[in-house]
């Protein structure tokens, strides 16, 4: 037999069988738990759903104390959760902090970041190639005509180009994400780090579109006064960590990246300023210091993401 009912709350027509009676339920419209009536009845008896139905808690991950699972933001020291999305609130980041967790990861996992990165510069170098050997051939040709180049031989240089910089889209993603797994406190040794450099093909198309995208925008800021190039920069850098992380549909990268700058636009400059003064004082002292100058770099704005996310450890 089949149990016909409306619920109390919000009137919905409901109907189950009858051997499911006297058991509690949820309202598929409203939300609210009831008990099923009997077959005598039509009436749907509500009950307390947090009495009837203890509610899933966990451990808040700053300060320890017991919350709810569905909580956005701690009651007790007010840090912002994980959404029911899914996707971790934004945090308000500061300099100081981003700096020393990045120099901390970095000192532990020094060796497999600077092989990583001297690697990875190794391979974009011979994907060059191309590139320089076009150019020089360009140069012996217009030297053995005594004249100027043909205009038409730097055509030459589109395909070689092309080459170059897939090779980079190629390699970049991998490396961000080792950066970011090493920003997390992932037990990562030299092998994997290496592995990790050719990991990234499969957002090898995203990046390019993306990447494309950002490098326009932030271009035509900064041919504006400067300003506004500074601004776009600011808002939409970590697109390639959200790339890698979270492989958002189309272009949703940028908007969660906005989502994720939102208020930490000062520490990020100071960031960007810390980590180029580091690499020109390198420069200046002896430039084989960037080999670890630049790892450190990338791993402050790595270190910056997580943070912004939450996902550290």
């Amino acid at each position: 037999m089949t149990i016909t009912f409306n619920c109390e709350i919000c009137g919905k027509s409901l109907s189950t069988s009858d051997e499911k009676a006297g058991r509690k339920a949820k309202c598929p419209g409203c939300g609210e738990m009831f008990t099923v009536p009997t077959t005598g009845g039509s009436a749907v008896s509500m009950v307390d759903p947090i009495d009837d139905a203890p509610t899933a808690t966990m451990p808040c991950p700053m300060c320890g104390e017991t919350i709810s699972a569905a909580a956005e933001k701690c009651e007790f020291c007010g840090e912002a959760l994980e959404s029911p999305s899914g996707r971790p609130h934004p945090r308000i980041i500061e300099f100081g902090d981003v700096f020393g967790t990045a120099w901390e990861r970095f000192k532990d996992k020094m060796g497999t970041a600077v092989i990583a990165n001297l690697i990875a510069s190794i391979i974009t170098i011979i994907g060059m190639i191309p590139v320089i050997g076009v150019f020089v051939t360009i140069m012996i040709l217009a030297e053995q005509s005594g004249g100027d180049p043909n205009p038409l031989y730097f055509l030459w240089l589109i395909p070689a180009m092309v080459v170059t910089i897939a090779v980079m889209l190629f390699i970049t993603p991998g490396l961000t994400l080792l950066y970011l797994k090493i920003a997390r406190g992932d037990d990562i040794d030299i092998g994997n780090g290496i592995a990790m450099i050719f990991s990234g093909g499969r957002f090898f198309v995203k990046t390019a579109i993306c990447g494309t995208l950002f490098g326009l925008m932030v271009g035509f800021g900064f041919l504006a006064l400067i300003v506004p190039g500074i601004i776009l920069g600011l808002r939409y850098w970590p697109y390639l960590f959200v790339i890698v992380d979270e492989d958002p549909p189309g272009l949703e990268c940028f908007s969660r990246s906005a989502e994720l700058t939102k208020g930490n636009w000062g520490a990020i400059l100071l960031l960007g300023i810390s980590g180029a003064f580091i690499n020109i004082a390198a420069q200046a002292v002896c430039g084989i210091i960037t080999l670890f100058t630049q790892p450190f770099n990338s791993m402050l704005f790595a270190t910056a993401y997580v943070k912004m996310t939450g996902k550290v450890r």
